[in-house]
């Protein structure tokens, strides 16, 4: 009769558990189950171990001789129930070598895959069919159907590693190397990407790269990449050429880490490309270059207005405008220059002086400009030569009453009887006041206060000569700035006045003679013989006789010379041109004082410049 033994477990034995041996033909004898068991493999005896004792005894048939054929790859036999009990064993099936292990051929048994490998089959009859453990993970035990897990970050693992963090000497894995990063699975390393580095080892993540510098693939520090001139790096640069600065802008300094690092190109330049570190070159001429401008013609304020606006903010230039100029390098338009004018846009300087007769304040597009804003033409009072910035007074002396003059030389003098005390006059001042004279023969007068009314004669307004009026005959002007005929005193009474314009009475006389002078007088102007009587007797007191020796006074008839007479009609003003824009002349002047003596006051006698017959 065949049978079997199915030996215990592997938890009651340290060999491999639940070997089955087929025995194949009926035992000749039976041997207790304590002894050291023999078990018969193809017919020959297979040594174990002695096995540990149980509590009942099981008894099993040695066979004399084995006539079963071998077992398949890869397939054990397991025990069944005993057919009978106590008789033993029997085999019922073949079964599948398990995943996790493998069936030599012939062995009955089922070994595990080694630690490092693993398998996930059945039917596997050799350790070499066991598959090692897979980059990325690891295989820490025998037996596996599967990989015990992942990688350990900052790890990496190669085929058949049986750890998570594996040392790295077996040469199957280990930390994760500088320069490189290593996440959780990692079969090999995965170089720092660029823009990034990896200085430590097992590193389970790069660094990024600061900003400042750029980090290519795979390096360890970034220290001997910084950021070149001409561009920027902001964190995690990959490469140099990454952020270049851009047109209209430049950048002089390395190490620079964001776009405020790059500088507008400076008013007056233009920054044609990008990664600039200095200026491409001045604006062209004819053209105004803000800032940040790109190119040497800017464009995008054509449309510009007003040298007080620069808009909109991000503008950065554009062509010169009628009435201004730009030379080469201009920042922003210049208002045309005083006394020139701008006629045209694109302009490096301006077109031409201001025309004569006109003046040009700035920002003239017109040689002659007529808004009163860029310029005008020249006022009355001034005179504008060629290139005029602001009309020029006409001097202090002179006056214009025309406009659009264009010399001094159409400037007036002031007329005599008239002053101008300033600069830039359309008219005179004004008349000369009274007690003043205004004599322009040698030069206009600007200040009438420096010629008062010499003594002896008297000045009405408008006085033209310092002796054109002087006080007449029988009177005297005893102080200066005389205003009128009226303020010429009568002669005081024992003294004489044989002359006109004289500031003191001529001589004494005799009182005859003097009362016989004064009777005369009176009877030419009875309206004043009680004054002038009253005058001479409180002058002299009692009557004197003339000594025997006087000589008789002979009045002679004939009259004074022309250029002496006593007494004429006043002058009429002489009349200024209507031209001169003067307030009308005052009217001539004749008071009451003035008829008080003529030629026929005297009659013939003491008229001046004659003398007293003997």
């Amino acid at each position: 009769m065949s049978g079997v033994i199915r030996l215990p477990s592997s938890s009651e034995m340290s060999y491999p558990p639940e070997v089955l041996v087929w025995t194949g033909a009926k035992s000749q004898a039976a041997e207790p189950y304590n002894m050291p068991p023999g078990l018969l493999l193809n017919g020959q005896r297979l040594q174990l171990p002695a096995l540990p004792r149980r509590r009942e005894s099981v008894s099993v048939t040695p066979v004399a001789q084995a006539t079963s054929a071998l077992l398949k790859p890869g397939v054990w036999r397991r025990g069944a129930e005993p057919a009978q009990p106590g008789v033993g064993f029997h085999v019922t099936a073949e079964t599948a070598c398990p995943v996790g292990h493998f069936c030599p051929v012939g062995l009955g048994m089922a070994l595990p895959c080694p630690v490092g490998t693993f398998s996930d089959r059945m039917f596997l009859s050799m350790s070499s069919e066991c598959l090692p453990c897979p980059p990325g993970h690891f295989c820490a035990a025998s037996g596996l159907s599967a990989p015990s897990g992942p990688c350990a970050p900052g790890y990496f693992c190669l085929s058949g590693v049986s750890s998570p963090t594996p040392t790295g000497r077996s040469g199957h894995g280990g930390p994760c190397p500088q320069g490189h990063f290593c996440p959780r699975g990692t079969s090999l390393p995965q170089p720092c990407r660029a823009g990034s580095y990896g200085s430590l080892l097992g590193q389970v993540s790069c660094f990024p790269c600061p900003a400042g510098y750029y980090c290519p693939e795979n390096i360890t520090s970034y220290s001997g990449y910084p950021c070149p001139a001409g561009f920027y790096c902001p964190r995690g640069t990959k490469h140099a050429a990454q952020f270049p600065c851009p047109r209209g802008y430049y950048n002089p300094d390395p190490l620079t880490h964001s776009l405020d690092s790059c500088l507008p190109c400076p008013p007056g330049h233009y920054c044609g490309q990008e990664n600039l570190t200095k200026p491409s070159g001045p604006c062209d001429a004819g053209w105004y270059c803000v800032s940040a401008a790109w190119n040497a013609r800017p464009f995008d304020l054509d449309n510009y207005t007003s040298t007080n606006c620069l808009c909109p903010a991000t503008a950065t230039g554009g062509k010169c405008p009628a009435g201004s100029y730009c030379p080469e390098g201009s920042p922003e338009p210049i208002p045309c220059t005083p006394g020139s004018f701008c006629a045209t846009s694109g302009l490096p300087t301006p077109t031409g002086p201001c025309q004569a007769g006109y003046f040009c304040i700035g920002g003239s597009e017109s040689p002659a400009p007529v808004d009163e804003v860029t310029g005008g033409p020249c006022p009355p009072g001034s005179y504008c030569p060629v290139a005029s910035h602001k009309p020029t007074p006409c001097p202090v002396g002179t006056f214009s009453s025309l406009p659009e003059q264009t010399t001094s030389s159409t400037c007036r003098s002031c007329p005599s009887g008239f002053y101008c005390k300033e600069a830039g006059l359309q008219a005179p001042s004004g008349w000369c006041p009274a007690g003043y004279y205004c004599d322009s023969s040698t030069g206009p007068v600007q200040d009438f206060s420096l010629y008062p009314c010499p003594r002896g004669y008297y000045c009405p307004v408008g006085t033209t000569k310092a002796m054109y009026h002087s006080c007449p005959v029988g009177t005297y002007g005893p102080r200066k700035g005389l205003t009128s005929i009226t303020e010429c005193q009568l002669c005081p009474a024992g003294k004489f006045c044989s002359l006109a314009g004289i500031s003191a009475p001529t001589g004494k006389v005799q009182t005859a003679l003097g009362l016989n002078m004064v009777s005369k007088g009176l009877e030419a102007y009875p309206d004043r013989t009680s004054s002038l009587q009253e005058s001479v007797l409180q002058g002299t007191g009692a009557k004197q006789d003339l000594p025997a020796s006087t000589p008789q006074m002979g009045l002679g008839a004939s009259a004074a010379p022309q250029d002496t007479t006593v007494l004429k009609a006043l002058q009429s003003q002489p009349r200024a041109h209507l031209e001169l824009g003067l307030q009308k002349e005052p009217e001539a002047q004749r008071d009451a004082g003035s008829a008080l003596l003529d030629n026929s006051v005297l009659g013939a006698s003491c008229q001046p410049g004659r003398h007293l017959a003997t």
